[in-house]
């Protein structure tokens, strides 16, 4: 029987794609790391969605500057995607 693999935390994740979108250490990388213009966070949003299947609206790359802005923003976005799943079965 395969061994399951320990789920990742959504700032996890989100730091991956950082690390391999900016080509930086993850050891530089914290919930203040800035993502600089708004075409890079862009690009970044586009990871995101793919990476947790979700539809961000655009303008949400507005508010999205650090780090800790696209953690809270797709934890937000995922928790309100587990409240609609859970309504639709209830």
């Amino acid at each position: 029987m395969a061994e399951e693999k320990p789920q990742r935390s959504v700032e996890d994740r989100v730091i991956d794609i950082v690390v391999e979108r900016f080509k930086v250490d993850r050891s530089q990388v914290n919930s203040k790391f800035s993502l600089g213009s708004e075409i890079e966070v862009m690009y970044l949003l586009l990871d995101l969605d793919s990476e947790f299947e979700l539809d961000i609206p655009e303008e949400e790359d507005r508010k999205i500057h650090t780090v800790g802005d696209a953690i809270a923003c797709v934890a937000g976005l995922l928790k309100d995607k587990l409240a609609r799943q859970i309504a639709a079965v209830s």
